[in-house]
């Protein structure tokens, strides 16, 4: 395993980065036995509270990030912890965007050197861009809702039924039907992951269909777990890096971001409602969406 580095004269491994990430060209791959390839961790970035709306973050983001459970022994993981080494010495730091953005805690002595901080930011890219991983996103646009329905649909139901739907269309298309896929949450509290795996129940017994569109997850069991951030889960430290910049695209359109080129290649599908346009229209899936469904390849950036 390549040592993760921004030095020049790197070795560059996006080649075979790229063919890891080709899900038709992988033959040969563990046997987890009842459950799924896949593991997913799942990140937020605001909140679905209506009342009051935020005017600074008047929207909510729901994020998965789709991982081959090889991909994530075998690069993910030990990349991260070789970053960790790297920078802290150790691997107990547990990286939180918000932290970083703020350089607080860890980060504030690393951010004492102008020349490394500036290296760790981009040595945490360069993991985020070569670690092979699809990303579901949804963006609810709160004041929008509430000003173009009388009775609106709770955002985060709203964000959680498109993840969910995408999400299970990618697995039955790669083969993961009657297989059970782990579907990982940050545990926020008892009060707080009830409500969550309530939503999560909801939308998967189409309780409360949305829309004219009820989807059939019968045969593709998913189960929600919760798992602290203080457990240093890598998976749960990649999401918590997506989430924020895929939703500020919705408030800010034009703002300059160095991670959504790279987050844009993962993207299987990402929602933002509603959209300035007719209550009935159907948002667009990007073109990456299509290709998985087709079995293509997607790009994979650098």
């Amino acid at each position: 395993m390549a040592f993760l580095s921004t030095h020049s004269g790197a070795p560059a491994s996006t080649t075979l980065l790229a063919t890891l990430i080709g899900e038709q060209t992988m033959q040969a791959h563990q046997d987890y036995g009842e459950f799924g390839d896949y593991v997913i961790f799942v990140d937020e970035s605001g909140d679905a509270c209506l009342d009051p709306i935020s005017i600074h973050y008047p929207i909510l983001n729901v994020s998965f990030c789709i991982i081959r459970k090889d991909h994530y022994i075998d690069t993910v993981v030990p990349r991260l912890q070789a970053l960790k080494y790297r920078y802290f010495g150790h691997d107990q730091v547990i990286l939180h965007e918000r932290e970083i953005r703020r350089r607080r805690h860890a980060f504030a002595k690393l951010s004492e050197d102008k020349a490394r901080h500036a290296a760790f930011e981009a040595d945490i890219k360069r993991w985020i861009a070569e670690s092979p991983f699809h990303i579901v996103s949804a963006t609810v646009h709160k004041a929008r809702l509430v000003a173009r329905y009388k009775h609106p649909f709770d955002p985060y139901h709203i964000a959680m039924r498109f993840c969910l739907e995408r999400t299970q269309h990618f697995l039955r298309r790669h083969q993961q039907t009657g297989r059970t896929t782990q579907i990982v949450f940050e545990s926020r509290g008892k009060t707080t992951d009830r409500a969550t795996q309530e939503e999560f129940s909801r939308v998967l017994a189409s309780a409360q269909p949305w829309g004219y569109r009820t989807t059939d997850f019968s045969g593709l069991p998913l189960e929600a777990l919760f798992i602290s951030k203080q457990a240093n889960v890598a998976g749960h430290q990649l999401a918590d890096q997506i989430a924020r910049p895929i939703a500020l695209r919705t408030l800010q359109p034009d703002r300059p971001s160095h991670l959504l080129p790279c987050l844009d290649r993962k993207l299987l599908a990402d929602i933002e409602f509603p959209k300035q346009q007719a209550a009935h229209a159907l948002p667009a899936v990007p073109c990456a969406w299509e290709r998985a469904l087709t079995g293509q390849r997607f790009a994979h950036s650098a």
